[in-house]
């Protein structure tokens, strides 16, 4: 099979969109991937520290992607996290 050599062009007209929450749905051979923020504006209670007890997740952005092409990008996260000595939470 030939290989197809694709290149990326520039990023730089995309929004920045800041993420803290992930969730993977796995659909036969489909992965739904959607990543969220916490929403506190509508937060209730208050717990240990000064934290809510609740709060919301606002979802960003939704992306699908097949079961192999969600294992390739992990390897590559999982790659750049231990090359740039990331801490593990």
């Amino acid at each position: 099979m030939k290989e197809l050599k694709a290149t990326w062009r520039s990023d730089a007209q995309l929004p920045l969109q800041f993420v803290d929450n992930m969730k993977i749905v796995g659909v036969n051979d489909q992965m739904f991937i959607t990543f969220g923020q916490l929403d506190f504006s509508d937060a209730s209670g208050t717990g240990t520290e000064g934290l809510p007890e609740s709060a919301q997740i606002q979802p960003v952005v939704r992306l699908v992607l097949t079961r192999q092409g969600c294992e390739r990008i992990a390897g590559i996260l999982m790659k750049t996290v231990t090359q740039t000595g990331a801490e593990k939470p």
